[in-house]
């Protein structure tokens, strides 16, 4: 048999049986191929011409009734052309022994034939990949701001009007204000995409899914949002919704109907991050020159730590040398603190808290409080607000019994 001349064919469809997909273009008068179901999408016009081309390119061969297998004779794939003198529909059926061939029938015929097996991988691809998808691509390294929502809550990033080394961004929420860390942020959320634009991003586009079927993946109510607004404006956003299979998860342009799939790397690094695992894990990050002053505190008792404007430093309003004075500011921003490797059970007896108050150059302040949490270990809290860190009491007693020497000297 010989399979339509390119050029006569009118109107193409695929249909997929084992996923249960289909796609239907037509031929406009400018020579175009259009999607007939959704007119409004952009279709990859060098993938429908290659799979016309290859029309006569391939090989058709009759199968002797003895040759035929024991197979299953449910069709794997379905290829309709019409012309306008010629309507052929073929039925795709499983391969042969060497692979290099797949059998067929034409719709209503007995007849089986081998089709070539490079007709049956164009007809095979994902359906997805006739669709030109016009997704957004995500610049690491020009992100103006950042949103995340999960089950850890809102976290809002923004790039800084001055960025400094390793914290070229600060919190919006829930730590107002507070660095991230740089490294973190790469580490943990950002490197994971570099590279990865969403051609390779995305599988099984499904576009304009109505809300019913949405809603059964999870997308009507998404787990994760995440969005991206970079430097030029751009904006980059993905909704993640339930899994799809042990490899996928659903997903969509937040606000948008179109679907498609999601790796789950990506997914489960979406779903999972908390927003501590970016901030920074010293106390400020802030330059000595932007700090205006420092308040230690400790059971009633406060050290003011302080940089006039004329540059003089002064501890409880006496005069520092410019070397000592540097020295506890450094080494305040020396004063880290970590998830605990194990789990630490909070005692009843909690230890009377630390706080340090951070007065900026901006007009802007801070407070960091530890908190008595076991014998050995205080709570961190930023502005009022518990994380999930503590750092280790002896660590603060040595801090503020070196204030006290200072203070008394």
């Amino acid at each position: 048999m010989n399979l339509p001349i390119p050029s006569t064919v009118e109107q193409v469809q695929i249909r997929h049986y084992l996923n249960e997909e289909k796609i239907e273009f037509h031929r406009q008068p400018n020579g175009q191929w259009q999607e007939i179901h959704h007119q409004d999408l952009l279709i990859d016009q060098q993938f429908i011409q290659q799979l016309l081309a290859m029309l006569k390119q391939v090989s058709v061969i009759s199968v002797k009734n003895e040759e035929i297998p024991n197979i299953d004779w449910e069709p794997h794939y379905t290829l309709m052309l019409y012309g306008d003198k010629q309507a052929l529909t073929l039925d795709i059926y499983a391969p042969n022994a060497s692979k290099n061939a797949h059998f067929m029938r034409i719709a209503g015929e007995d007849t089986l034939f081998l089709l070539d097996a490079l007709l049956v991988q164009l007809i095979a691809r994902p359906i997805s990949s006739y669709y030109e998808i016009l997704l957004p691509t995500l610049h690491i390294n020009a992100i103006q701001e950042l949103w995340l929502e999960n089950r850890y809550g809102k976290t809002h990033i923004t790039r800084k009007e001055r960025p400094q080394f390793l914290s070229l961004y600060t919190f919006v929420s829930p730590y107002l204000e507070y660095n991230v860390d740089q490294s973190r942020l790469s580490e943990n959320l950002l490197q994971l995409w570099a590279g990865r634009t969403p051609i390779n991003v995305i599988y099984n586009y499904q576009p304009n899914v109505d809300r019913a079927t949405r809603e059964t993946m999870g997308l009507t109510h998404p787990q994760a949002e995440f969005k991206v607004r970079h430097q030029d404006g751009s904006i980059f956003s993905i909704a993640v919704g339930l899994p799809a299979d042990e490899f996928h998860f659903y997903a969509s342009e937040i606000g948008k109907e179109d679907v498609w799939l999601l790796p789950s790397d990506l997914a489960y690094q979406l779903l999972n991050i908390e927003p501590f695992t970016i901030a920074s894990r010293a106390i400020t990050l802030a330059p000595i020159e932007e700090v205006n002053a420092i308040e230690f505190s400790h059971l009633g008792d406060t050290h003011r730590w302080q940089r006039t404007q004329e540059g003089i430093f002064l501890l409880n309003q006496k005069e520092m040398a410019d070397n000592v004075a540097r020295k506890l500011f450094q080494e305040m921003l020396l004063l880290h603190y970590s998830a605990p490797k194990s789990a630490v059970k909070a005692s009843s007896n909690q230890q009377q808290s630390y706080q340090i108050q951070w007065y900026f150059t901006n007009q802007s302040r801070k407070k960091v409080a530890f908190i008595g949490h076991t014998s050995q270990y205080h709570r961190v809290y930023i502005d009022e607000i518990a994380t999930p860190f503590l750092i280790e009491s002896k660590k603060l007693t040595q801090r503020w019994q070196e204030w006290q020497n200072i203070s008394l000297a």
